[in-house]
């Protein structure tokens, strides 16, 4: 796990906790802080210069890999333990850039749980400006 940043170390004692990265991709992304909120879950992330693209500015292949992420554990906080997910739609539109050192949070403002298909939509924000408009479809594969 990289370091964490004095920023980091203020949102760990501001009641944010390090996510648990329950796969291996998720790791190139670390440290990825959430907290609860009622039922949903807040994420952040600080930009690195890891996550930049030519142009110095976030990815646009890391906020989607982010919005997947948001949207996807917040649509699993609602559903049994035993179901399977798999992301069938994930639409993006991109609002603004975010630069390196700003810290990008994700929430979903929408969530609707199906017996075949599960939705959730959010934003994903840097300091406060919304970067991404964001909506997924989920695939419930097992209900075991």
């Amino acid at each position: 796990m990289n370091a964490i940043s004095p920023r980091g170390q203020a949102l760990l004692d501001a009641g944010f906790s390090i996510w648990p990265m329950p796969c291996p991709f998720t790791t190139l992304i670390t440290p990825f802080f959430f907290r609860e909120s009622g039922a949903d879950l807040v994420f952040r992330v600080e930009l690195d210069a890891q996550h930049c693209n030519g142009g110095g500015t976030a990815h646009g292949g890391f906020l989607a890999t982010l919005a997947d992420l948001v949207l996807g554990y917040n649509i699993n906080q609602r559903i049994p333990k035993s179901w399977r997910i798999a992301t069938a739609n994930l639409s993006i539109q991109y609002l603004a850039p975010a630069q390196p050192g700003q810290w990008i949070e994700g929430k979903a403002d929408r969530v609707k749980i199906g017996k075949r298909l599960c939705h959730a939509s959010g934003t994903l924000d840097a300091e406060g400006l919304p970067i991404i408009a964001m909506h997924a479809t989920f695939a419930v594969l097992s209900q075991a």
